[in-house]
């Protein structure tokens, strides 16, 4: 059996699609990697944009083969990243206060019932306001302060 502290977590340091570029998302931005499972959010992992660039330089940063990562046009690259976790499920009364910016107008996540999140209320890539990350970033800090990651 592998003793847990020799793990060493991986890093959120990159991440791709297709839609940053069209949403805005450039170098010095935050961005979460989230994903909604039964209804309730989880977060990954945040990093800071160090570079927006295409799959071959992204291969090469990473040291990989370009057929080795994820298909995309746009691949980000962080100067900063915390640990990705798969188990950070974020309370109902802090997803409830999420905003995203939305034709200039502040909106919140869709829900299918109280407190169970619509599946596709996060699909794409959404700009959240600044007090909305702060929130989320609060989460993903408490959860490192719990475990030491």
């Amino acid at each position: 059996m592998q003793d847990v502290q020799t793990i060493v977590p991986h890093l959120l340091d990159h991440t791709a699609g297709n839609l940053f570029e069209a949403r805005g998302v450039a170098v010095g931005d935050a961005v979460y990697a989230v994903t909604i499972l039964s209804g309730h959010l989880y977060v990954c992992g945040r990093m800071t944009v160090g570079e927006l660039c295409d799959a071959r330089n992204a291969a090469r940063w990473l040291g990989l083969m370009e057929d080795e990562i994820w298909e995309a046009r746009e691949h980000l690259l962080a100067s900063e990243a915390t640990p990705m976790r798969f188990d950070l499920c974020v309370p109902v009364m802090i997803t409830t206060r999420l905003r995203f910016v939305a034709d200039k107008r502040e909106k919140g996540l869709k829900f299918v019932v109280p407190g169970a999140l619509d599946s596709q209320t996060l699909r794409g890539v959404r700009e959240m306001t600044k007090e909305s990350a702060c929130l989320l970033l609060d989460e993903l800090d408490a959860a490192h302060d719990l475990t030491g990651d």
